[in-house]
């Protein structure tokens, strides 16, 4: 379904001897899942692409130096001002155990939880919830080994499961970039990027 050259001209930052590595195991899952492969296809490979630089970020890092861009992705929900930032710059794990506390099946902070589940594999798996629910439905713990995530067959195969059960294909076949963005990122983070992709 996808080739190595398709993929690394897909993925211009992943390069060729990489994307001969990562063709086999996304071809798999494309297949398993059955991804179209017209313009669902081309949707899937935005949407992966930004939310994994390229392929070339399997996990969220978190890892931020200043309190400024914290607050760009995280919102005013978790920090009304720069100042409430300021504490997390350069905590990665202090960062995600607070951002992620209480929500997708994590605890609370004091859980690690949040650094537990942060964003693994190409569409960046997030959360308890969602470690448990993909690894149910592809039969691997997940929940209790969350790195996983970073095994591409499993990875992909976890990035196509998220994408058919959470409904992507139909709008994706229509080329709404931005009703698949708001599945997949829960508002509309990257959206330009998504779009130009």
């Amino acid at each position: 379904m996808i080739t190595a050259e398709q993929l690394s001209r897909t993925m211009p930052t992943l390069g060729d001897k990489r994307a001969a590595e990562l063709a086999p195991d996304l071809a798999f899952a494309l297949v398993e899942f059955r991804v179209d492969p017209g313009v669902e296809l081309a949707m899937f490979l935005a949407h992966v692409g930004h939310e994994s630089l390229d392929l070339t970020r399997w996990e969220e890092s978190l890892l931020y130096t200043t309190p400024e861009r914290i607050c760009a992705v995280f919102g005013k929900r978790r920090f009304p001002d720069v100042a409430s930032a300021k504490p997390f710059v350069g905590k990665p794990e202090a960062l995600a155990n607070y951002v992620y506390a209480g929500m997708i099946g994590n605890g609370g902070p004091s859980s690690g939880d949040g650094w537990r589940y942060r964003g693994r594999g190409p569409m960046q798996t997030t959360g308890r919830a969602n470690c448990r629910a993909t690894g149910a439905a592809l039969k691997v713990p997940l929940e209790h080994f969350p790195d996983q995530l970073l095994n591409p067959s499993v990875g992909f195969r976890a990035a196509c499961w998220f994408w058919t059960s959470k409904g992507c294909p139909a709008p994706a076949r229509k080329g709404d970039v931005l009703a698949v963005t708001k599945i997949i990122n829960g508002g509309t983070n990257g959206l330009d990027d998504r779009k130009a992709r």
